[in-house]
């Protein structure tokens, strides 16, 4: 009898240790989206571009803890041409136009802590570091125009997630505490400018351009990203979603810039 006892307390106790290894609290997710963008740099051009396209891809990584992290990255790709079509001669040899073309890249990582949480119910709220890169280059026939706008900041982020079986909805919204922001110069290729790029390295330009960001409060540059998704359990490890994403950027210096995607992914999620 005793050692009957013995042997359950062991079996109950390894099936704790198991169930405990079994918590999963790391998730990694890829997703392909459907987005469109609508454009506008008063600096180039007062035109706005728009186009709908497959090319954006967002990967993310969660760790889920006393404090959550979260680290994403997102990339864009978009392409239009405004007005009719036209051919164009350079050098006696006649060549088609070439589509305004604009990349968005994002970088972020966030930490939050749990504010509320039920049976179901769980919202956060924390602090995000944003890095997002737009870079377009404007084709005007014979000659191109190349153009960024480049930001770096601190957001504010709140989450809420509720869970029932297993569907699983979430929502996000990230709001800038404060951003540091870089910009093609009026002129397009101003003295500044040229100095930045005599480094002959697209890596070093980069960073050239970097150095020359300026703080923005709210009233020059407004940001807000709004993220809603839906998860589906296929099992204790995977996971299937779709996630709408709508990404805004409005700048009025040194002119109106606005920039506004509306995104939806489709993806897959591992938890482990």
């Amino acid at each position: 009898m005793k050692r009957i006892t013995i042997i359950l307390i062991a079996l109950l106790m390894s099936s704790a240790l198991i169930q405990a290894q079994e918590t999963r609290s790391n998730v990694f997710g890829i997703n392909m989206g459907m987005g469109n963008l609508q454009k506008q740099d008063l600096i180039f051009s007062p035109f706005i571009a728009r186009d709908w396209s497959p090319l954006n891809v967002l990967l993310n990584y969660e760790h889920h803890g006393k404090i959550d992290h979260k680290a994403n990255i997102r990339f864009g790709q978009f392409s239009d041409n405004i007005g009719e079509p036209f051919s164009y001669y350079s050098r006696g040899i006649e060549y088609e136009e070439w589509p305004h073309s604009f990349t968005n890249l994002d970088l972020n990582y966030s930490i939050s802590k749990n504010v509320l949480q039920t049976s179901s119910l769980t919202i956060s709220a924390g602090g995000r570091i944003r890095n997002r890169f737009q870079i377009s280059y404007f084709e005007f026939g014979h000659a191109g125009q190349f153009s960024y706008n480049l930001s770096t900041g601190l957001d504010v982020v709140i989450d809420a997630d509720y869970v029932s079986g297993k569907h699983r909805l979430n929502s996000s919204i990230a709001l800038p505490l404060f951003s540091s922001q870089a910009r093609s110069p009026y002129t397009g290729q101003d003295d500044g400018y040229m100095e930045r790029i005599m480094v002959h390295s697209d890596l070093k330009v980069f960073v050239e351009q970097l150095k020359s960001e300026t703080l923005q409060s709210w009233g020059k540059s407004q940001m807000m990203d709004l993220e809603i998704g839906y998860n589906f359990a296929l099992n204790e490890r995977w996971d299937l979603g779709i996630t709408y994403l709508f990404v805004m950027n409005l700048h009025n210096d040194p002119v109106q810039y606005t920039s506004i995607e509306n995104i939806i992914y489709l993806g897959t999620s591992i938890k482990f």
